[in-house]
């Protein structure tokens, strides 16, 4: 007991340190090393004060509207959260040397061509939970690194395409989706887990998964499956 008294008195010790490794700080935030923490502070735009060299920043848990190219400055930003906001739209501007976004519960509706044309870095991308109805073909292109996509929990009726081939994780579980785009799927070769539960799919076209040869993971549960004919290949893919 005495132990486990010691560590948290050593905790709340060292955390008011690490928050002035880095100075200066905006108020109110928490800046240990390279990171900075702006969580759930009521703000409606970003801190000034913010240091240039930071390469992780979380302004998660406020009420930020817009952010568009107020980020570009930061030119070592590696990861971002600007999620549980109250942005309606893809942010603009940001730095091309992002490697993670988070912006899960959001209230972005399109993803429009062009927009993460400059995130050529990016390597985790969560969309989760905003209500995004429709992905501009070509919109995606560029994002030769990205592996993770998360589109859980939107308003797509159908899969995204010229997704890129690098991903190796990608959720649209909680849509609309209704089909399988061929074209779209066979080019994701790096994919390894596939998520496309709660949609409203009936059946699965012919040879859709032939082409994923790393695949090891799909969930396809809480569907609109129908017992016809042409759900026989889904059934025999399962078996194999």
């Amino acid at each position: 007991m005495l132990w486990c008294r010691c560590g948290v008195l050593l905790a709340l010790c060292i955390c008011p340190l690490a928050c002035l490794a880095v100075s200066p700080c905006p108020t109110g935030c928490c800046c240990p090393g390279f990171l900075v923490l702006c969580e759930s502070l009521g703000l409606r735009s970003l801190p000034r004060s913010v240091p240039l060299s930071t390469s992780a920043l979380s302004v998660a848990r406020n009420q930020l509207c817009n952010v568009d190219h107020q980020l570009w400055p930061f030119s070592g930003l590696q990861e971002l959260s600007l999620s549980h906001n109250l942005l309606a739209r893809f942010p603009r501007g940001l730095p091309p040397s992002l490697e993670s976004l988070q912006l899960q519960e959001n209230r972005i509706t399109y993803i429009t061509s062009g927009v993460l044309r400059q995130l050529g870095n990016l390597t985790h991308l969560d969309l989760e939970d905003n209500r995004i109805r429709a992905i501009q073909p070509g919109a995606l292109q560029g994002l030769h690194k990205l592996q993770v996509l998360t589109l859980k929990g939107n308003r797509l009726t159908s899969l995204p395409m010229s997704l890129p081939p690098s991903l190796t994780h990608l959720d649209l579980s909680e849509n609309c989706i209704s089909a399988l785009d061929l074209p779209s799927l066979s080019a994701l070769v790096n994919l390894q887990v596939l998520k496309i539960n709660s949609n409203c799919l009936r059946s699965v076209p012919e040879s859709a998964f032939d082409s994923l040869p790393r695949l090891r993971s799909v969930d396809l549960t809480n569907n609109l499956w129908v017992c016809e004919c042409d759900i026989l290949y889904l059934y025999r893919w399962l078996l194999s």
